[in-house]
């Protein structure tokens, strides 16, 4: 599929679930492209990225299970990859991890300060990640149904953890709230069904609806 010239923005969930798109080509008038724009494109395997696109909320390609390759021009002023993950760097914000990469283990890198909306959602093969201790904030969905995550090593500079942000981690067994939370957000464990401890800090003042629904251990 390919956009025309002139469009410049892309709403959010415009393209969602168009299960038979296979290419997609972004027109360089592109300057925004909003969270799950083209969200749960399954056959999309790689995309390239107009340097006009500056703004991206939240990840675009959220579910996208095949998107193995998201190319970018070094020349582009706000976004960069890094070892084949998309960054804002005025933002500082990890976007998007693309769904098939294939690496079992990941550190973000350090001086990264937000995981983004849905930055991680629906990612298949990471088994271990570990946070950098400049990270600030988890967004919404962060790393919901990563389905093979047993282990993510989250820093006490972590003051803000979205909802849902770990829903249907389905492997993930253990989990440290860090220290500066004061409140866990809505559905934040649904679905954990093998969590099997949650380590809480002593300032927590609210658990939130659905925190650990459906976490039968």
């Amino acid at each position: 599929m390919k956009l025309p010239e002139g469009l410049e923005v892309v709403e959010e969930s415009a393209f969602n679930r168009c299960v038979n798109l296979e290419s997609l080509e972004l027109p360089e008038t592109l300057r925004r492209a909003e969270n799950r724009a083209f969200a749960n494109c399954e056959k999309l395997i790689q995309v390239k990225l107009p340097d006009a696109l500056t703004e991206m909320p939240g990840n675009a390609f959220m579910g996208c299970s095949n998107l193995s390759m998201i190319g970018l021009s070094p020349t582009n002023p706000r976004l960069e990859m890094v070892e084949g993950v998309l960054f804002d760097n005025e933002e500082k914000r990890l976007i998007c991890y693309p769904c098939a990469a294939t690496g079992k283990e990941y550190t973000v890198p350090e001086g990264t300060e937000i995981i983004g909306v849905s930055a991680f959602e629906n990612c298949k093969y990471p088994v271990h990640i570990t946070l950098p201790d400049t990270i600030k904030t988890i967004g919404d969905f962060a790393f919901s149904n990563c389905y093979a995550l047993e282990e993510i090593d989250v820093p006490d500079s972590v003051k803000e953890i979205g909802i849902w942000a770990f829903e249907s981690c389905i492997n993930l067994k253990r989990f440290t709230v860090p220290s500066g939370i004061t409140e866990l957000s809505m559905s934040l464990f649904n679905r954990d069904n093998q969590l099997e401890e949650v380590i809480l800090p002593a300032g927590l003042t609210v658990i939130g609806d659905n925190a650990f629904t459906d976490c039968k251990r």
